[in-house]
């Protein structure tokens, strides 16, 4: 039984292509996420303690020479940490490759509750924009768990 090559391209669905366009907003969305993020406690560190700012200083003037000093050290204990870490990105490739979904609905949970609690701190200790949008994700998140 042969398949002429429109019946393979509906099945395959070669012919209509999905959107990235649901990917390229969850990448904006993200990227958005992370920046209020790290505005936000960089804005708090520098506002509520100008003694963080003159400490970190202080410190790295101290470091520097230290650091100067033993960079070939660091430089392999870093190499090694990366290793490791590639090593382990690859082996949780493998592992999620066989428990995807599992693992997927592990990390929704996880990122509800984390982002549901971040929200509420947010809210309640003054910081109105980074909380609601939290709340928002979470929101948006826990409608993708029960939906899917």
């Amino acid at each position: 039984m042969s398949l002429s090559i429109e019946e393979v391209d509906r099945k395959l669905r070669f012919g209509n292509p999905s959107s990235r366009l649901p990917a390229y907003f969850v990448w904006l969305l993200t990227l958005i996420y992370w920046g209020t993020g790290t505005y936000w406690i960089i804005r708090n560190l520098i506002e509520a303690s100008p003694l963080v700012v003159s400490f970190v200083t202080l410190l790295s003037k101290e470091l520097m020479p230290l650091i100067t000093k033993n960079i070939s050290l660091i430089v392999t204990y870093l190499t090694i940490i990366v290793s490791i870490v590639f090593i382990a990105s690859f082996i949780l490739l493998i592992l999620v490759r066989k428990v995807a979904r599992v693992i997927l609905m592990i990390m929704l949970i996880l990122s509800l509750v984390f982002d549901s609690i971040v929200g509420i701190a947010s809210l309640f200790f003054g910081s109105l924009e980074f909380g609601v949008i939290s709340l928002v994700i979470a929101f948006i998140l826990g409608f993708i768990m029960f939906r899917y």
